[in-house]
């Protein structure tokens, strides 16, 4: 497989890292920080841990940086760090039995096809959104962890399937295969909170 044309910014970026370049470094984690921190967050529903693991991430990448060979688009190798990161601490805090979370005031619910808050206009309408959101929320973190990094990735990260393939080391099929029963499971937990919104009228 020949290794894929990497924009222009990007190439600037690897050429930066490849020599151990503080400034370029410093404008890499000002363009990827944000991304990096919503995965985090998305994948580990804590703010704490989804810091830590941003810090994490880029010591990772300073440090693997050299030896970055453009084999994947640099976003990409970043995704599947940040994927790999979480995966890990996911196991950490699974031994741990800590099930924990602090409240979450980010909206983690764009991009799934559900009602949000802003949509709507009106008091009602968007206090009515953001409990939709505070659910979808609850939702997202029941999800399988495989499950719900090929929904964050495609549905919330807008990313390709091969580049989701690429990032979570899966077969193409296996990707939509996921996905497919991630989305189900969404819209399934989603409908049975319409519904209970309705039935408490």
């Amino acid at each position: 497989m020949s290794a894929p044309l990497l924009p222009e910014d990007e190439r600037r970026l690897v050429a930066g890292l490849i020599r151990r370049d503080e400034r370029t470094f410093s404008e890499l984690v000002r363009r990827f920080e944000g991304p990096v921190y919503a995965v985090a967050l998305r994948m580990l529903n804590r703010r704490d841990e989804a810091l830590d693991i941003s810090q994490e991430v880029f010591v990772a990448i300073w440090r693997a940086g050299a030896s970055f060979r453009a084999e994947a688009r640099l976003s990409t190798w970043i995704h599947r760090i940040v994927i790999n990161q979480c995966r890990n601490r996911l196991k950490h805090l699974s031994r741990r039995r800590d099930g924990s979370h602090d409240p979450l005031d980010e909206e983690l619910s764009g991009g799934l096809g559900v009602p949000l808050s802003g949509e709507v206009p009106g008091p009602e309408a968007n206090a009515q959104g953001n409990e939709a959101e505070r659910f979808l929320r609850m939702a997202l973190a029941s999800l399988d962890p495989d499950h719900r990094e090929v929904v964050i990735l495609r549905e919330l990260e807008g990313l390709e399937y091969d580049e989701i393939a690429a990032i979570t080391g899966a077969k193409l099929g296996t990707v939509k295969s996921r996905l497919s029963r991630a989305r189900e499971a969404l819209e399934s937990a989603y409908r049975a909170f319409v519904e209970g919104k309705r039935n408490s009228r």
